[in-house]
């Protein structure tokens, strides 16, 4: 009877305790949407972004008859800071209207200073690295885009290479990601997960949108209890 009623007791601690942990964790990751943040699917239990790769434009040539120079990226390499990864095409009027807006969030939230002021660190093959906290990457997904019809496109519109400097070269992102249109936007933690879903125009340099990424990159990390396994999952997942 004392062995039945010790068991019952353990059990039913056991059962707090799962609950407490529940709702702490889904406090943690709580943002604020307002505005046209409302539109924006929060994903309770973020899953590994898929191993996306894409083209950046590295040098931007003045003259139009020199080739600018270009490097293959990968959203892995991204891992260890909060990602914004916006996908536009040159023909759609929201999508233009939302690249000055990602410039700012990105100035807003980028690296300020050699101080790493607006720096975490982050270890990577057991070495330590300052890594930037926040990145802005707008890939155009028109088909045959090349650096040089995206170079001069984003010279026409005075848009900065550092944020919509990217393209899907191989072409078919669109299709292997499910797109379902132009723009959409990813929101993905540190830990490579997509956690956030905006489909269509939002105005990512309001008040409201700042409110939403003071509350992502805040110290205490969304899900912390268990960052480790997720860590582990996101990167089997990008090597894959």
């Amino acid at each position: 009877m004392t062995r039945l009623f010790i068991f019952n007791g353990l059990l039913l601690l056991a059962v707090f305790a799962f609950l407490e942990w529940s709702i702490r964790r889904q406090a943690a990751f709580d943002p604020p949407l307002l505005g046209s943040m409302e539109k924006m699917q929060v994903i309770k239990e973020p899953q590994a972004a898929p191993p996306i790769t894409f083209t950046q434009i590295t040098s931007a040539p003045p003259s139009s008859e020199a080739a600018p120079t270009i490097q293959k990226r990968a959203l892995a390499e991204l891992r260890g800071q909060w990602v914004l990864v916006n996908f536009w095409a040159t023909w759609c009027a929201p999508c233009l209207t939302e690249l000055p807006a990602f410039e700012r969030l990105a100035a807003r939230y980028g690296a300020r200073d050699n101080k790493g002021d607006n720096k975490v660190d982050s270890k990577e093959d057991g070495t330590e690295k300052d890594r930037e906290r926040f990145s802005v990457i707008a890939i155009a997904m028109d088909r045959d885009m090349t650096a040089r019809s995206l170079l001069d496109f984003l010279a026409k519109h005075t848009i900065d290479t550092k944020v919509a400097g990217y393209f899907d070269e191989a072409g078919g992102m669109a299709q292997t990601l499910r797109l379902r249109g132009y723009p959409t936007t990813w929101i993905i933690d540190p830990y490579g997960r997509i956690v956030g879903i905006l489909e269509g125009e939002a105005a990512w340099d309001s008040p409201e949108a700042f409110a939403l990424f003071d509350s992502f990159l805040r110290p205490n990390d969304l899900h912390k209890d268990d960052l480790q396994t997720d860590e582990g999952t996101a990167q089997n997942s990008a090597t894959e």
